[in-house]
C-alpha cells in the first residue's frame, strides 16, 4: 500500500508540475498576443486530450504491423520476453494517456474557474 501511495503521489506531482508549467506558457502567450486566458486554457486542455490519443492510436498501429512482428521475431529474445516488452510498452503508453488526460482536465477546470471570473 505505502508503494501505491508513493507512486500515486509521484505520478500527481509530476502533473501538477507539468499543468503549472504549462499555465506559466499560456498566461506568457495569451498576454504577449492579446488572446482571451480562459480559451488558451481550453486550448490547451484539449491539445492535452489529444497528444495522449495519438500516443495510444501510434502505438497501436506498430503492434499490429506485420513487419513489426516479423522483426521482433527475428531478434533472439523469446516470445515470452517480447511479449513482456509489449505489454510494457502499452502500459507506457497507458500512463501517457492518463497523465495527459489528467493534466488536460486540470487545464479545462481552471478554464472553467476563469470564465467564471470572466477572465
Amino acid at each position: 500500500m505505502k508503494r501505491f501511495l508513493k507512486g500515486a503521489t509521484k505520478f500527481l506531482l509530476k502533473v501538477l508540475i507539468t499543468v503549472f508549467v504549462i499555465s506559466v506558457v499560456i498566461y506568457l502567450v495569451s498576454t504577449y498576443f492579446d488572446l482571451i486566458l480562459s480559451e488558451t486554457f481550453t486550448y490547451a486542455g484539449i491539445i492535452c486530450f489529444v497528444c495522449g490519443i495519438v500516443s495510444i492510436l501510434g502505438r497501436s498501429n506498430v503492434s499490429v504491423d506485420p513487419s513489426y512482428f516479423q522483426a521482433k521475431s527475428l531478434s533472439g529474445k523469446s516470445m515470452s520476453q517480447n511479449s513482456l516488452d509489449d505489454f510494457i510498452a502499452r502500459n507506457k503508453n497507458l500512463n501517457f494517456l492518463g497523465f495527459m488526460v489528467i493534466a488536460g482536465s486540470l487545464l479545462i477546470l481552471i478554464s472553467f474557474i476563469l470564465i467564471n471570473y470572466k477572465l
